[in-house]
């Protein structure tokens, strides 16, 4: 009984990560990440481009996938332009290598609507949380997860 009990938990994660390697059609793999340079990471990483895939969960519901983007001191996400959402801003701070801390926002030109990003990368692995206001007043609270694919 007990090899079943610990089995059961290997299954499962193998089937779960098997479908967050792709862009939603679960058959798209990601490249493996150059842990040398994920392990030597620091905020000077993003001056050359980045783009995290991640996946998006409101308490332990699944809410989607997106792509955020940073080249220097601009940012874009898979949806942020057809939103509005134009003006970035953006701060890393090291921790140690492989290690920082990140902070991204978007908003409409005219203050509108917007998102930001909040969390941490390590080895390539950026996870957080993100808010989503939006015109009307409200916010949508998310916690996200997900490793850098270029």
């Amino acid at each position: 009984m007990p090899r079943t009990l610990l089995l059961a938990p290997i299954a499962l994660s193998a089937l779960f990560l098997a479908g967050c390697g792709g862009s939603g059609t679960g058959t798209e793999a990601l490249a493996a990440l150059d842990t040398v340079r994920w392990g030597q990471a620091s905020c000077g990483t993003l001056k050359e481009g980045v783009t995290f895939r991640l996946e998006y969960m409101v308490g332990a519901e699944a809410q989607g996938t997106d792509e955020l983007t940073i080249t220097g001191d601009k940012a874009d996400c898979t949806n942020c332009a057809k939103e509005g959402l134009t003006v970035s801003e953006i701060g890393c701070y090291e921790n140690a290598p492989g290690h920082f801390a990140l902070k991204v926002s978007m908003t409409k030109p005219d203050g509108g609507a917007s998102r930001y990003w909040k969390g941490e990368v390590m080895n390539g692995v950026f996870s957080g949380s993100s808010m989503v206001s939006l015109p009307d007043g409200s916010s949508q609270e998310y916690s996200f997860t997900g490793r850098a694919v270029k």
